[in-house]
């Protein structure tokens, strides 16, 4: 009855709960509450995770928000005196309250994007939208904004990321459409996706369905670097030479990964081997330049496991060994770094935030003609040369002059 009372008194007056407070104890909750923030912030600026296994100051693994309030408590007394006063349920660190502030940053961001694109001269931007997975498995549609700010410098945003529970092109559509809802859309230059047929799809793909909803044609773009990477995949694909070898290295990664095996290649010396990511394919370039660094020392440790007494690391250790010791294999190797070595510096371009239309066309071209060259006699021999300085027995010359079989169709004569 005496809560009620309260606030029957202070209905009736017309008076709030601050009009209540002395302004000292309105000063109290408002620093402490600024010293939160201030953790939230820098967090969420340095993109550091907020929260551990339990959320509880003073557990080990409570998570880096409270691990840094605690921290702050010793750097600052008055923020530490306030807490003490305070009831538990009004610390202002609970996991809701952390994604309420973040939430509300959040929106200031997107806020402060919005302003800049209209306060440029011509308020012109493209889009560009890609999917990926968190670490827990779940859809995530990033939506990217880009522009010239009034300094005529291209900038690129990120606008948002939302969780896709549908997967079809009229969802996704939905999805971008909302993340401009605070934008014109009568000012979208360009959309840019990957090749995949829900976005790229001319008759019920994403590009379509928004020239539908904006009521024009917008020009679409296919990332350039996704189609760099679906060049490498289709090599590795279809050259079975390549193909095998790429499954050879993935079956030397986790050999050398093994607990037993570790050890023994960390003390030959060699540097730690690249995984083979099939979903970038800057991957094959990594694994591939970690094997010809390392040979001689995975050769030895493949050696000395084929002849130890563990019979399942012996018989895998073997059957690499004799992979690994065929020209064949060297040879793609070394044919794989001069391709890939190639793509790297366009692959770092490409995804730039200061790279245009037209240098990203020209990049590619140069790329191409590039490429082109590697079709010759000359750099044949200059691979073959490499691949005899670690081959042990003495080659035919005949055999030394002659295409590899897999290889005479990506030759020029």
């Amino acid at each position: 009855m005496t809560l009620w009372a309260d606030k029957t008194k202070h209905v009736t007056g017309s008076k709030t709960i601050v009009d209540s407070l002395c302004y000292e104890t309105i000063d109290r909750n408002r620093y402490y509450l600024s010293r939160i923030i201030d953790v939230i912030k820098f967090l969420a600026v340095n993109e550091l995770p907020f929260r551990g296994d339990k959320e509880e100051v003073g557990t080990l693994n409570s998570g880096m928000f409270l691990k840094l309030v605690e921290y702050s408590f010793g750097m600052d007394k008055k923020f530490k005196e306030i807490s003490d006063t305070l009831p538990q349920n009004a610390k202002y660190t609970s996991p809701s309250f952390q994604n309420e502030m973040i939430s509300i940053l959040a929106s200031q961001v997107h806020e402060n994007i919005v302003q800049k694109i209209k306060s440029t001269d011509t308020g012109l931007f493209t889009i560009k939208c890609d999917e990926t997975r968190d670490k827990c498995g779940t859809e995530l549609l990033t939506v990217v904004i880009r522009f010239v700010n009034s300094q005529c410098i291209p900038e690129e945003k990120l606008l948002g990321m939302f969780e896709l529970t549908k997967f079809d092109a009229a969802f996704i559509t939905q999805q971008i459409l909302g993340a401009f809802k605070d934008l014109d859309l009568s000012y979208l230059l360009a959309q840019a996706y990957d090749g995949a047929s829900v976005m790229s799809g001319k008759i019920g793909g994403v590009q379509v369905k928004m020239c539908e909803a904006i009521g024009r044609d917008i020009p679409y773009v296919h990332c350039f670097n996704h189609q760099l990477h679906l060049v490498v995949v289709h090599v590795c694909e279809k050259v079975a030479a390549i193909q095998e070898f790429f499954d050879t290295s993935k079956l030397l990664y986790n050999f050398v990964s093994k607990s037993k095996v570790a050890s023994t290649y960390k003390e030959s010396g060699a540097t730690a081997m690249a995984r083979l990511m099939d979903q970038r394919w800057i991957g094959h370039y990594k694994t591939t330049k970690s094997i010809l660094d390392n040979y001689d020392n995975i050769v030895s440790v493949l050696t000395e496991f084929s002849n130890g007494s563990d019979a399942e690391l012996s018989v895998t250790a073997i059957g690499l060994l004799a992979k690994i010791q065929k020209e064949r294999f060297y040879f793609c190797a070394q044919v794989m770094i001069s391709f890939l070595g190639l793509l790297k510096p366009a692959d770092k371009m490409l995804q730039s935030k200061s790279t245009s239309l037209v240098t990203g066309y020209q990049l590619v071209t140069t790329t191409i003609s590039e490429l082109r060259k590697l079709r010759t006699e000359d750099k044949f021999e200059e691979i073959m040369s490499k691949v005899h300085e670690k081959k042990s027995e003495p080659r035919s010359s005949k055999a030394s002059k002659e295409n590899p079989i897999s290889f005479r169709q990506f030759c020029d004569n």
